[in-house]
């Protein structure tokens, strides 16, 4: 079975035009040019040479290997650990390929998504490299970050404790007050009256 209905297609679209379109041009019936397209019908040389003439093209059009080349992208797209939980078998690329605008639209997802990255890794050391910032890893967020300091200290900071009693001394508050509502405290809210 050839692959030619994929292009049957892609030209088509490109044309604007319909099955129904395509299929009276050809003289054949809409369904038989839908089975062509999707490659659950060869093409006929006679048709072939019919859908160039229509599409205004040179046969050769029909026979690059760009879906070929597409699939190798693809493939090597999908080998990255991005998409280790979604592993494609390769009839799976193969189909993807076939259908060239999707797949063209996923590969230039996939490179914006890579460069991007890159981007973010870089503007990462550059920040990090003068900041005097010692063992942070530039590829986390800056809440992971945060998180691994806080487990590192369990949750204790010497100099933010100190601070903190200074501040409660110097305001003469009693920790147990920090514990009460408004209503045990004296700073009751109108919600604390009765009735």
């Amino acid at each position: 079975m050839n692959n030619l209905g994929a292009k049957v297609r892609a030209f088509r679209r490109r044309e604007g035009l319909t099955q129904t379109d395509l299929a009276a041009r050809l003289e054949i019936s809409p369904s038989y040019l839908n089975l062509i397209e999707h490659n659950q019908r060869p093409l006929p040389a006679h048709l072939l040479v019919k859908a160039a003439q229509i599409f205004k093209i040179d046969i050769d059009a029909f026979a690059d290997d760009s879906q070929s080349r597409l699939a190798a992208d693809l493939q090597e797209v999908f080998g990255d650990p991005l998409f280790e939980e979604h592993a494609l078998a390769m009839s799976d690329v193969r189909e993807l390929a076939e259908n060239t605008p999707a797949a063209r639209a996923v590969l230039a997802l996939y490179r914006a998504y890579r460069d991007s990255a890159e981007s973010a890794r870089a503007l990462s050391a550059e920040v990090y490299d003068g900041s005097g910032v010692h063992g942070v890893d530039p590829t986390h967020l800056p809440s992971e970050e945060v998180s691994d300091v806080i487990q590192q200290a369990s949750n204790f900071f010497p100099e933010l404790e100190a601070a903190a009693d200074e501040l409660a001394a110097r305001a003469r508050l009693d920790r147990k007050d920090l514990y009460l509502d408004g209503c045990a405290s004296g700073t009751a809210s109108r919600s604390c009256w009765p009735g």
